[in-house]
């Protein structure tokens, strides 16, 4: 659960802006979640971004390279969901990032 937090408030950061840099992902080469999070992160250290410019070069870039992350993320930030209890709130959460109302 605390890795979880630890990702939710690290994307609340990360998440609302663009980049153009992002980790190639083929169907020979596969990224994980993670693993595209932190190319995305020394992208943006390469770039020399900080602050505010870096946040949003990394969001971007995540959206991008990493859609079921900022599917997630969109999903944990339903206000209606905060109302729940925690074992509804991860069935309502897993159903969002499936796509399910």
């Amino acid at each position: 659960m605390n890795v979880l937090a630890a990702a939710i408030i690290s994307l609340v950061f990360i998440l609302p802006a663009a980049a153009q840099d992002k980790p190639v992902a083929t169907s020979e080469n596969t990224v994980s979640d993670q693993e595209a999070l932190d190319q995305c992160r020394a992208a943006a250290l390469a770039k020399g971004l900080d602050g505010e410019a870096r946040k949003k070069a990394i969001s971007a870039c995540v959206v991008e390279a990493a859609p079921k992350i900022a599917s997630r993320f969109h999903c944990l930030m339903d206000p209606k969901l905060k109302t729940l209890d925690q074992e509804a709130r991860l069935l309502a959460i897993e159903d969002c990032v499936k796509g399910k109302p």
